[in-house]
């Protein structure tokens, strides 16, 4: 189930932008009936995206894709040489020459799984997939772009 969705530099979003699926305080009379609690959060099970046109309501589900293409199709990505990493940065303010980053948080089976990308139109610059459990945080990935992948463990505490 999707936690949260993040992105930065990508098609209209200039800024940070979250889509959470993670409840409010304010729901209080639906929570039993909208809600699923999990360990430290409840998550709503549905959501509803609106507001006026240009708004950016389908660039946010066009970025969501664009990471769906960047994740299952990466070995094409490298593999070949003609085809280019999926790069729309904002193109307006001078964003051009900046990275886009997503990152993504899953519950998966009662874990949650955080991925974070960050790249440009040649390379993929960060990425970092961790792994939490109730009783510790593990990162299963993380490549700073030098090819150097690092794995570790890590309490909870330092989520």
């Amino acid at each position: 189930m999707l936690v949260d969705f993040r992105v930065k530099n990508c098609l209209s979003y200039k800024n940070e932008t979250l889509f959470s699926m993670v409840a409010g305080n304010r729901i209080r009379k639906l929570k039993d009936t909208h809600t699923m609690n999990f360990e430290s959060f409840r998550l709503v099970k549905s959501a509803f995206i609106f507001g006026p046109n240009g708004s950016g309501k389908s660039n946010l589900f066009t970025a969501i894709k664009v990471l769906r293409s960047l994740l299952f199709n990466f070995e094409n990505l490298n593999n070949v040489k003609q085809l280019r990493l999926p790069y729309q940065p904002f193109k307006l303010g001078g964003q051009q020459g900046q990275p886009t980053e997503f990152m993504i948080s899953l519950l998966l089976d009662g874990i949650l799984y955080d991925y974070e990308i960050q790249y440009n139109a040649s390379q993929v610059l960060y990425e970092c997939l961790t792994k939490t459990t109730t009783s510790m945080k593990e990162k299963l990935f993380t490549d700073s772009g030098m090819g150097q992948n690092i794995c570790m463990k890590l309490p909870k505490t330092q989520r």
